[in-house]
This record gives C-alpha cells, structure tokens and sequence, in this order.
C-alpha cells in the first residue's frame, strides 16, 4: 500500500487545495507518495514541503497505520 493510499482525508484535502495555487509542488509531493511504502523514505524537501501545507508535525499524523 502505498504512502497516497494511506493518506489521512485532511491532509489530502489541504494538499489538493493548495494544487490549485502550486500545482509543480504538490505533483511533486503526490508523485512521490505513489512511490514510497514508508513514511521514512521520503526524502526531507518532500517531507517539508508537505508540513507546509498540511501542518503536520510528524509523519505518523498524517498517513494510516500500515496493517
């Protein structure tokens, strides 16, 4: 299952809104999403820029456990 399957509603919601402001930024998020299992392999700019938009302090706010 992948990081953008795990995606919590809020933090999906926040983050397809400000898609429309910055749509390279947010591609760039959702694209790694799609390609990490793990909330620990995504890389710090990504990890950044997601805080940013969404607010979250830590990873484990924002994805579902991975069961």
């Amino acid at each position: 299952m992948t990081l953008l399957e795990r995606l919590k509603q809020p933090a999906l919601d926040k983050l397809q809104l400000a898609n429309i402001k910055y749509p390279a930024i947010i591609s760039g998020i959702f694209e790694e999403l799609e390609n990490k299992e793990f909330y620990t392999e995504i890389t710090f700019g990504i990890w950044t820029d997601i805080q940013t938009f969404t607010g979250a302090i830590h990873p484990s706010n924002i994805f579902t456990d991975n069961i």
